[in-house]
């Protein structure tokens, strides 16, 4: 597991973990916020949410989210 504190000090929030890119390339990711929910899903589906843009630092991808309202 990788330290996060100098990432999550650049940002400005705690970073709970992180999924590399060997990870994301091979999953289609859901998030279902009324569930609390993320599914990792091999087959592409059509879903009905709203794509969410990831930001990047080096070769790390961040979902910036709310969870009742608390970033």
């Amino acid at each position: 597991m990788d330290d996060l504190t100098a990432s999550s000090v650049a940002l400005g929030v705690h970073i709970d973990g992180a999924l590399g890119n060997d990870l994301l390339r091979k999953y289609t990711v859901t998030l279902d916020y009324s569930a609390g929910s993320v599914t990792f899903d091999r087959t592409s589906m059509v879903h009905h949410g709203i794509p969410i843009k990831l930001g990047r630092i080096e070769d790390r991808y961040i979902a910036h989210l709310n969870f009742d309202g608390v970033p």
